[in-house]
């Protein structure tokens, strides 16, 4: 989690709490998937979040390399949708 909290420029303690409120919220399935580590991309080409819920219900985040997203308010309006 520390690399995917670098990658994101995101406070790593902010992102293991919010993994684990994610884990342990009621939508979810208790799952979480990292995959392994990929091959290093250029920074300029930003960086790529996948969530997957045990429905199969599928969110693909594709951050810029200079923006911001609150991809931590998306992953949560993901968990939290009415299906």
């Amino acid at each position: 989690m520390y690399r995917v909290a670098r990658a994101l420029h995101v406070n790593y303690e902010s992102l293991k709490h919010r993994a684990a409120v994610a884990v342990d919220g009621p939508a979810s399935s208790g799952f979480i998937e990292w995959p392994p580590a990929l091959p290093a991309a250029s920074p300029a080409a930003g960086a790529l979040v996948e969530v997957s819920a045990g429905d199969g219900a599928k969110l693909t985040i594709r951050l810029p390399a200079h923006g911001s997203v609150d991809v931590a308010e998306l992953t949560r309006a993901f968990w939290s949708r009415r299906s």
